[in-house]
């Protein structure tokens, strides 16, 4: 018998050591990154504050969502949370926070609105919020 060298022998080699090296190279980067700096928490004002500044567009948001999808409640929904989380990002960019303290913000404000509790105040803030979502069906046809 006689040995043969294989002719797909050493590109096997390279490729392993290609590999090896990409491997050991993201894993030094990893390891050497900068930490970033982590982020504020917004006080309670600074929330309320910001919840009223988003509240303002909701119904802008809406009325684009319910022009772009005429009838379809769930679409709409879906449509209106586009912009919300553009403006959500936005803002927690200029505050310099995370987008969960700004959903937090929102959260906040909708379930402060009067109307969103079980109680007797008649206080018609924020009446035309939407707290619910539409109930999801299925279509009849797929584009």
């Amino acid at each position: 018998m006689s040995m043969e060298k294989k002719p797909g022998a050493l590109v096997t080699v390279f490729g392993v050591a290609v590999t090896a090296l990409a491997g050991l190279t993201a894993i030094v980067r990893a390891m050497t990154a900068p930490v970033p700096a982590p982020l504020r928490a917004l006080g309670a004002a600074e929330r309320q504050q910001i919840a009223e500044a988003l509240a303002k567009q909701e119904p802008r948001w809406r009325l684009q969502a319910e022009h772009l999808f005429p009838g379809d409640r769930w679409s709409q929904d879906d449509d209106f949370f586009n912009p919300e989380h553009r403006a959500a990002r936005g803002a927690a960019a200029s505050h310099g926070t995370n987008v969960g303290e700004i959903l937090r913000a929102i959260d906040e404000g909708l379930r402060a609105a009067p109307h969103n509790r079980n109680d007797d105040r008649n206080d018609d803030r924020n009446a035309d919020r939407k707290v619910g979502a539409a109930p999801v069906k299925p279509r009849p046809f797929y584009d």
